[in-house]
């Protein structure tokens, strides 16, 4: 009887040393996982730690002054990209960094310093389109900035000899020359352009410089015609460029008082300043009323 008893007190001991015994082997498994993940995590830092101790001096002079350009630190950035200059040894480094400092320069409005760095790139870089837009940019920044037509005429001449934007830059080449007093030469330039490009765009500038060469040149009935056939043409572009105005005024030179008025009034539609607009249209009316009969002398 006590035999009989004690058996199912042995089986509910037996049952919780081994309920006891799957738990420990849990916890131990699970003791096992977390070790794995902790041994990853500190070899990830090791590496880390080692990456950053093996990384060359130059990268990390790199690094750090990309981090300060993109927090738009320049003066830092700037100084740590010219120090990589010196140091580095690294090309390609070098030319990203070269990269880097004209864009700041130019930003900065340090033109002398921005042309040499393209001059490196010009003269460095293995890439051909990364060369030709430096050099295009040296002859923008010649013509648009530093305003030196000669320096511009030089760089936009080799890059029409490349072909690298062929007929945007002659028509900068004629721009040199227009703003240069030199019209003769400035036509001359603009002819091939207006005889060998289908570009809309190209074509409306040019014959924008050409109506302003010819005005230039005193022959306002041909230049009327030039800004007149661009109204009707480009009638986007020529709005964005008030081809009115230029219109008007080789219309009032001309003596074509009538149609000058008309154009300053169809201007006023549209354009930032109507106030000067007004003051022009009185002065021109008052301009043709001293004419005989007071109508003026009339153009088509």
């Amino acid at each position: 009887t006590k035999m009989t008893t004690l058996e199912p007190m042995m089986v509910m001991m037996l049952m919780m040393m081994m309920l006891m015994m799957m738990a420990i082997m849990l916890m131990m498994n699970m003791i096992m996982i977390m070790m794995k993940v902790m041994m990853r995590i500190l070899c990830l830092l090791i590496l880390i730690s080692l990456s950053g101790c093996l990384e060359k001096p130059e990268t990390r002079i790199f690094n750090q002054a990309t981090k300060a350009f993109v927090a738009k630190d320049f003066k830092k950035s700037s100084q740590l990209y010219e120090k990589l200059l010196v140091t580095s040894t690294n090309k390609e480094l070098k030319l990203k960094a070269t990269s880097k400092l004209a864009n700041i320069y130019d930003s900065s409005g340090d033109f002398d310093k921005l042309k040499k760095k393209l001059q490196y790139i010009v003269v460095n870089s293995k890439d051909r389109n990364q060369r030709m837009e430096a050099k295009q940019k040296m002859a923008d920044v010649e013509f648009y900035k530093r305003k030196n037509y000669s320096e511009a005429i030089s760089h936009y001449s080799e890059l029409i000899e490349l072909n690298f934007n062929k007929y945007k830059n002659q028509l900068m080449v004629s721009r040199c020359y227009y703003y240069q007093n030199n019209f003769e030469q400035s036509m001359f330039e603009l002819k091939r352009v207006l005889k060998e490009t289908a570009n809309k765009e190209i074509n409306f500038e040019a014959n924008l410089l050409k109506g302003h060469i010819l005005f230039a040149e005193k022959k306002y009935a041909l230049s009327s015609e030039i800004y007149s056939d661009l109204v009707e043409g480009y009638p986007r572009e020529s709005k964005a460029s008030f081809v009115l105005l230029n219109l008007a005024m080789s219309q009032e030179e001309s003596g074509n008082y009538t149609g000058a008025i008309a154009s300053l009034q169809e201007l006023q539609t549209f354009y930032h300043s109507p106030d000067f607009l007004a003051a022009k249209i009185l002065h021109i009316q008052k301009k043709k009323s001293l004419m005989p009969g007071g109508k003026g002398r009339l153009k088509r």
